[in-house]
């Protein structure tokens, strides 16, 4: 198994618990959330119900599938467009004076582009459906 299979481990679920807590409090108070897609984060072709409901779906299902180490790349992939989605239509995103959502976005996007890379490791639903095909 190795170091390499806890630090990927620890990383996957350092990154879902990051996604998982923040859709877990724009799920929390909903009313807000519709607010903030409507007014600070509008999202072109999307009411600001759907793509609040949407952006809590992806949050929270795939910081589950990314603990899980279950289709992760998918799981990484639905993460990076999320964040590249927050890069280019919150503008609030990019007000330097308070930079900490921004270096968020960043780090996380370079910690899921090194998972994509690296795989999901041994402590994975991923590697348990590998060792399974093989005869």
């Amino acid at each position: 198994m190795g170091i390499l299979s806890l630090c990927v481990f620890c990383l996957r679920t350092y990154v879902a618990a990051q996604f998982m807590e923040r859709g877990v409090a724009i799920a929390a108070d909903w009313q807000a959330a519709v607010t903030l897609f409507t007014h600070d984060f509008p999202l072109p072709l999307i009411t600001p119900v759907w793509s609040a409901g949407l952006f809590v779906a992806a949050d929270i299902v795939c910081a589950v599938l990314l603990i899980l180490g279950a289709f992760m790349s998918s799981a990484c992939v639905g993460l990076l467009m999320i964040n590249a989605a927050s890069l280019f239509f919150e503008p609030l995103l990019w007000d330097l004076t308070r930079p900490a959502p921004l270096l968020f976005r960043l780090y996380s996007s370079a910690a899921l582009l090194m998972l994509l890379a690296c795989g999901p490791g041994h402590l994975s639903f991923d590697a348990l459906r590998k060792a399974g095909r093989r005869p």
